[in-house]
């Protein structure tokens, strides 16, 4: 009990970073290390997480944090009309188009009833209101995700003009993207020409882009019931939920697992007979799906979450005699009237989704994504890219973007006969990896050290964009 006291707001006022995390426990140490690092740099550093396990950590080591499941409760007899002022409020107050997108996210993740998310985000911002007041937060600092105390702390400090850090894509060894919104929008890039690049840079993109192809990396996801560290994880989370009482949320998540699982053992069984082996040497498009829950999806890329139906679409714009190659993701499977649908179509083909992807890229004429890092692979093939969502390099002239669906079919075809400038893509390459900050969360052995001071020196520039937008401004 006595390690309780750290979390409570009287002991702190002023939180240099304040550290969001999730639901589930990060890496062991994670967040506990983050604080440390900036404790040592002279910074004071806490946490904010719904996870009790991680909570329990860093009060141990008598690091400020806060459980969100012991600290706010969520008004189960709020009245549907008192719901929907309350929601109302929150959408004009922090210009939040609708309450009911804003929740989606979570309710992909987990699968709870939308009415209690939505009383979960009216809770939440009213508890964070005062948290935000009772304490001076310098920057907030989170990884990507979806849930709904994420994005109502992410909201709040936007609100309140707080520098938010989001962790992106590790693209290159040693390296990481920083983005301060959840759109994840390319804010540190500056483009070099071919022209312009360093000649030991040259040496190095060619290098690169040889060993790149020659490993062929690729994520994969083992079936959950043959990874024994998985199963005990989840085992230990319902076990948690038991522990803190929380019986929804363990009737929920054991429910939504036993679905999940079962299902996926019969959809691996009877999607064989949907699957065709892909022809290297017909003419083909690639089109990769992406897990129907990520955030890449909800939150960036909302209006494409049902792909199914942009596949069916994308194969109706290809020339014919072009064939459209689509493949699930590794970490998720499409349901078995999703693959009906798609077997319909005479040009489509299912491929099955532990073929590696470089290999459909580079016999692919082009490849057609959301926001897939699909569309970074291609670039290293050389592959023209066709872009129909959000993806965070659209717009620099290495990509065919479609600003419209009904723009696509004129899209495609330019794309089919127009081969990407090949300098211009090394150049991309060159200027994206010196654009990348020092560090990387997604390595075995992270270093901490470089990984905050990459941090602190992201916050200070956009403190310093702020106030010189204040100044010209006034």
């Amino acid at each position: 009990m006595g390690q309780d006291i750290v979390t409570t707001p009287e002991n702190i006022e002023k939180i240099d970073f304040l550290l969001v995390g999730s639901h589930y426990s990060d890496r062991p140490g994670f967040y506990r290390s983050l604080a440390s690092q900036f404790s040592e740099r002279g910074f004071t550093a806490g946490l904010i997480t719904a996870c009790y396990e991680e909570h329990q950590e860093l009060c141990k080591d008598g690091i400020f944090s806060i459980c969100l499941s012991q600290e706010v409760k969520i008004s189960s007899s709020l009245a549907d009309k008192t719901l929907k002022e309350e929601c109302s409020k929150l959408e004009n107050k922090y210009n939040i188009p609708s309450l009911r997108d804003f929740v989606f996210t979570e309710m992909c993740y987990y699968g709870e009833p939308r009415n209690y998310l939505l009383r979960k985000a009216v809770a939440y911002f009213k508890w964070a209101e005062k948290f935000f007041t009772e304490h001076q937060i310098g920057c907030v600092v989170q990884k990507q995700g979806g849930e709904v105390h994420r994005r109502v702390i992410y909201r709040l400090a936007k609100n309140l003009g707080i520098p938010v850090i989001y962790f992106g894509q590790s693209l290159f060894p040693g390296k990481m993207l920083l983005h301060s919104d959840e759109m994840n929008q390319l804010e540190d890039f500056q483009f070099k020409s071919w022209d312009e690049i360093k000649p030991e840079d040259k040496e190095w993109i060619e290098k690169y882009i040889t060993q790149f192809k020659k490993d062929k990396g690729i994520f994969t996801y083992s079936f959950v019931w043959d990874q024994e560290a998985i199963l005990v994880k989840i085992i230990r989370k319902f076990y948690l939920y038991a522990k803190e009482g929380d019986w929804r949320r363990l009737r929920i998540a054991v429910r939504k697992r036993l679905n999940k699982y079962l299902l996926q053992i019969a959809n691996r069984v009877i999607s064989r007979m949907f699957y065709s082996k892909p022809s290297m040497e017909s003419p083909f498009i690639y089109f990769p799906f992406h897990v129907p829950d990520d955030s890449q999806i909800t939150i960036r890329n909302p209006q494409f979450y049902d792909q199914e139906f942009l596949a069916r679409y994308i194969a109706r714009c290809l020339p014919v005699g072009y064939k459209l190659y689509v493949k699930e993701h590794p970490g998720s499977y499409l349901s078995l009237r999703e693959k009906q649908l798609l077997r319909k179509e005479e040009n489509i083909v299912l491929c099955h989704p532990k073929i590696n992807s470089h290999d459909l890229i580079r016999h692919a004429k082009a490849v057609i994504i959301i926001n897939s890092t699909v569309g970074f692979e291609a670039l290293h093939y050389f592959k023209p890219i066709v872009v129909v969502g959000n993806w965070t390099f659209r717009g620099i002239g290495i990509s065919f973007d479609v600003n419209n669906l009904f723009e696509l079919s004129k899209t495609i075809k330019p794309a089919l006969t127009e081969q990407p400038d090949a300098n211009l893509v090394k150049a991309f390459l060159v200027s994206l990896k010196n654009s990348c900050w020092d560090g990387s969360i997604y390595t075995r052995d992270i270093n901490y050290g470089i990984v905050v001071d990459s941090l602190i020196k992201k916050r200070d520039k956009l403190i310093s964009s702020a106030e010189s937008k204040s100044s010209v401004g006034s």
